[in-house]
């Protein structure tokens, strides 16, 4: 009987000083946002790109040597600026030659215009003959017609000269010099460009609008779109549109808009592309979350909410679009529901959890 006495004895012990029962788990932690309601209006963005409102490729209307470059490459000049000098020495020859040739066609028609004269006297005293009248009178007309021909060729190297200065066309930023002093260049359409000059403000923002943004913008209406960079998170910049495509592409199912935006500070360039925010729809109420809340079962959109209880709610949401940052959520969330954003992978519907609020220094939604 002992050995059996002993061996309850060791039981007894055991069970008053052995280890503790185990507790219950500690509940997970989570961070939270609330839902919130505000107007937002139904909004579309493009890809666009940025084009001058008037771009000029300077070509020469006289052949020669350049004989100076007047401009500082990239710099804005003003319509009327010189930029190249051609020299003008052929130029001014050839208008001096011109000028003389003027003053012997004025001296041919005062000498046939004083024989016209005589001889109108003698023929009207029967001393001159009709035929000859007529000869004095046909030279006088062909000297005017000489004076004609030689104040047009006085013009043409008068312009000709005045074209041995290349001068800006438009007003805008020029590019760089193609050529450099002592070059010949020629003129023609063919010929190459001695540089380019492109405007800078207004510029125009192009982009191609889907089918339902062209119905939403209505026929005829000419609204605002917002621009926004690379390199900028919101759209800052506000533009006009004027002018739409008379007809969609049929390739794309896209049609072609063109908006007009200020360019006071010369930020804008053209070629630079842009974001561009066509609104689509009137304004209304709506409930916003965060996007990063909203997770993926098979066909369906859910999120987790920390009921008063502090137990997860599973929800299935139905989204839609996003709005600065925040998603649209309906059916199945309201505003001031506490969303879990942080901590998803810890969570399951029933579970009890501790929910932190989001910090407010990353949370930069503005009520509306």
């Amino acid at each position: 009987m002992r050995p059996i006495i002993l061996v309850f004895l060791v039981a007894l012990v055991a069970a008053c000083h052995g280890n503790p029962s185990p507790t219950a788990p500690a509940r997970p932690t989570v961070t939270v946002a609330p839902a919130m309601s505000a107007m937002i209006t139904p909004r579309r963005e493009f890809t666009g790109q940025f084009a001058a409102v008037q771009a000029v490729e300077v070509r020469p209307h006289v052949s020669g040597y350049i004989a100076r470059v007047e401009f500082h490459e990239g710099t804005e000049v003003k319509a009327g600026d010189a930029l190249f000098v051609i020299d003008p020495r052929p130029y001014e020859a050839a208008l001096a030659g011109a000028r003389a040739q003027m003053l012997r066609a004025q001296s041919a028609v005062h000498l046939t215009q004083v024989e016209t004269v005589r001889a109108e006297t003698l023929y009207a005293v029967h001393a001159m003959a009709l035929e000859e009248l007529d000869t004095r009178a046909s030279a006088y007309a062909q000297a005017m017609a000489d004076v004609r021909s030689a104040q047009a060729a006085m013009d043409t190297a008068t312009l000709d000269l005045e074209w041995t200065v290349v001068r800006a066309p438009i007003s805008g930023r020029v590019s760089r010099a193609a050529v450099t002093a002592g070059n010949y260049v020629q003129t023609g359409v063919s010929a190459p460009a001695l540089t380019s000059i492109v405007s800078q403000d207004p510029i125009y923002v192009y982009f191609n609008a889907d089918e339902q943004s062209y119905l939403a913008m209505g026929p005829g209406e000419r609204g605002t779109v917002a621009i926004g960079l690379a390199d900028e998170t919101a759209f800052p910049h506000t533009a006009r549109i004027d002018f739409v495509d008379n007809q969609l592409d049929g390739t794309t199912g896209t049609i072609r808009v063109r908006a007009v935006v200020d360019n006071h500070d010369r930020r804008l360039t053209p070629g630079l592309f842009a974001r561009v925010q066509l609104v689509t729809g009137q304004s209304y109420r709506a409930t916003l979350i965060e996007d990063r809340a909203i997770g993926t079962d098979q066909d369906k959109r859910y999120v987790y909410v920390v009921k008063a209880d502090s137990t997860i709610d599973y929800r299935v949401i139905e989204i839609g679009p996003l709005d600065n940052g925040l998603r649209v959520a309906t059916n199945g969330i309201a505003p001031g529901d506490r969303v879990v954003v942080d901590g998803l992978q810890r969570v399951r519907p029933g579970l009890k959890v501790v929910a932190q609020p989001e910090p407010a220094a990353a949370d930069t939604r503005v009520p509306r």
